[in-house]
């Protein structure tokens, strides 16, 4: 029966599909032939390690956060262990946007997450109820910690009174931490007096104790201060912070006298000012030089006391020079010593006054102010380049024309010789102007009532009174006076009180009204009517009469008229109204015709003549 079957097995040349799981699918399309649980048709489990159904994908749930913790949501992918970015092999991460979130994580306390995914916080314990926790922690469902007994944040320095915590306002002097900062009274500070001024306290009186500033009032002698241990207080070179000096006394208050001091050289100081010379010969090698010693070679000149380099800090730790004053310009040491020629400092250099006009004088200080003193490598304080000087008296450093003894200039506003007072111009009568007189004015204005001076001059008449209406800024009036002091009285008037007047050659009282002039009162050499049609003749004029002598002499136009030449006769000439005077006698019988024709010539010569004077007249009508 079963042989037939066996042969068509071994028949050579002929394939068989082979369905090992009995599942229905062969090995040809069965990812897994021998698991009846694995083939297309299959179910697909998810996180299941295995590919139920064949397509080469596994179920995994979503990790948008890639905590290795996935949420609900299934999404096929190749990685069948779901151990890749963005799946995970479970769903139980309970905030999958934060990758600090998943079951197992390290819980924070008080930050309200529940990090571990076990619907609890880790809170403070709050014993006080103060809103600060201690150290010691539970777990609460309540994620805020805001609870009773329940603190979101620690610190609290003492759980067990509400009145301590972080937030509490520290009290001073209590003994107690009140804001939990570590610190107990902040503000109490122990205070000691301060008798020698030096920054210490004394040791030998008792401090007291204040919250916040010194105690009120103030010590009887001295200061407050909060830093004690001074072993003498009457001494401002012994403190605890002092040096120690080459003195025999504890300066720096350790209880010990003069040690710690190196040994050194020590240079013969012969005018005992605390610096010796440079010659080695006479130098000491001990830590202590005895008195007529210096650890200082840098005198310049070791016979004058008043000699010697500046003393500074580093060299007050030297006996002469512990209690010497810090001096830092000669004019510091002595305000004599500057412009003496001596370099007292022995820098190289003298003190000199500021010179900065260059005028040979020193700038002159304001009152209540210190000169300007520079230093100058020449010793006479007159280096030009360096713009010194050796005194300090100029009144005006910024003018090289302005210094004691120069010469001054009249009423110029300026003291050049910084005496105090102007050279001025006299002025009497107070209008301004001043005299060619001069006199002194602690007014440098030189406009000073009192002192009666003015700057400048030129007054022609600086007495009173009607003085002050006459000066060169006054204005020409017509009163005969010459008030501008130009020279000229009355001179370019243009105001009421002037009139014309004529040139008024011959002085007659008429003038010649071709020439005229504009003037104040009665010049001389001018008349003040015209009208003379000769003013070369005293005898014509046009208040002169008429005489018989073929001239006009009242200036009318008409010469001998109104019968001045009749003689008696019956013979009447009427042409001109008059009869001619007789011509002389001479015996010639052609005279007569002779002197008519000569007359006749006479009268229109006379007519041309009062046409000028009516023209002229014409004119200063107009």
């Amino acid at each position: 029966m079963h042989r037939p079957l066996l042969l068509l097995l071994l028949l050579p040349g002929v394939a068989f599909a082979v369905d090992a799981d009995g599942d229905r699918f062969d090995d040809s399309v069965d990812c897994d032939d021998h698991n009846a649980a694995v083939n297309p048709a299959a179910t697909e489990i998810p996180v299941s390690g295995i590919d139920e159904n064949c397509d080469g994908l596994e179920l995994c749930y979503l990790d948008n956060d890639n905590d290795a913790f996935g949420r609900s949501a299934l999404v096929a992918t190749r990685a069948l262990d779901c151990l890749a970015p963005g799946v995970a092999p479970n769903d139980t991460d309970c905030n999958d946007t934060n990758a600090a979130v998943y079951p197992g994580a390290p819980e924070v306390p008080g930050n309200g997450i529940d990090e571990n995914c076990d619907g609890a916080e880790v809170c403070y314990v709050d014993a006080d109820a103060d809103g600060f926790g201690s150290s010691l922690s539970r777990t609460s469902s309540v994620l805020t910690c805001v609870a009773p007994g329940l603190s979101p944040n620690d610190g609290d320095c003492n759980d067990a009174d509400s009145a301590v915590n972080p937030g509490a306002a520290e009290v001073c002097g209590n003994g107690i931490d009140d804001d939990c900062d570590n610190v107990i009274d902040p503000g109490v500070v122990t205070w000691y007096v301060d008798a020698d001024l030096d920054g210490y306290g004394s040791d030998a009186i008792p401090g007291v104790t204040t919250c916040g500033g010194a105690p009120n009032p103030a010590p009887t002698t001295g200061v407050w201060v909060a830093v004690d241990g001074d072993c003498d207080d009457a001494d401002v070179l012994v403190n605890p912070g002092a040096d120690e000096l080459c003195d025999s006394v504890d300066n720096d208050c350790d209880g010990q006298v003069d040690n710690g001091i190196p040994v050194r050289s020590w240079f013969l100081d012969l005018d005992l000012d605390g610096f010796g010379t440079d010659d080695i010969r006479t130098a000491i090698l001990v830590d202590c030089g005895p008195p007529g010693f210096s650890p200082f070679d840098d005198d310049c000149n070791d016979a004058d006391p008043d000699i010697h380099p500046l003393v500074t800090a580093d060299r007050r730790t030297f006996p002469p020079l512990a209690t010497a004053p810090l001096e830092t310009s000669e004019y510091d040491r002595d305000p004599s010593f500057v412009g003496d020629g001596i370099d007292q400092d022995c820098d190289g250099f003298d003190a000199c006054f500021a010179d900065l006009d260059g005028d040979g004088y020193g700038a002159a200080p304001a009152p209540g102010s210190e000169p300007l003193v520079v230093a100058d490598n020449d010793l006479t304080c007159g280096n030009l380049s360096s713009s010194t000087a050796a005194n300090a008296t100029d009144c005006d450093d910024g003018d090289a024309n302005s210094h004691p003894g120069a010469p001054e200039v009249t009423g110029d506003g300026l003291d050049q010789d910084c005496d105090g007072v102007d050279v001025c111009f006299v002025d009497a009568d107070g209008d301004g102007w001043g005299t060619s007189a001069t006199t002194l004015d602690n007014d440098v204005d030189c406009d000073n009532a009192s002192a009666a001076t003015a700057s400048r001059d030129g007054d022609c008449d600086d007495v009173l009174p009607g003085g002050a209406a006459v000066s060169p800024g006054a204005v020409e009036v017509c009163d005969g006076i010459d008030n501008d002091c130009n020279g000229q009285i009355d001179d370019g008037v243009r105001v009421p009180g002037m009139a014309t007047f004529y040139v008024d050659a011959d002085a007659d009282g008429w003038g010649d009204g071709t020439q005229s002039i504009t003037a104040c009162g009665s010049p001389v050499g001018y008349a003040s009517v015209d009208g003379d049609c000769d003013d070369d003749a005293a005898d014509v004029n046009p208040g002169a009469s008429e005489t018989c002598d073929a001239r006009d002499e009242d200036c009318d136009g008409l010469v001998d008229e109104d019968g001045v030449c009749d003689t008696g006769d019956t013979d009447t000439d009427t042409d001109t109204g008059r009869s001619p005077p007789p011509p002389p006698s001479t015996g010639c019988s052609g005279v007569g015709t002779a002197y008519t024709a000569g007359w006749l010539l006479v009268l229109p010569l006379a007519g041309a003549r009062r046409r000028r004077r009516w023209a002229g007249q014409a004119r200063d009508d107009a």
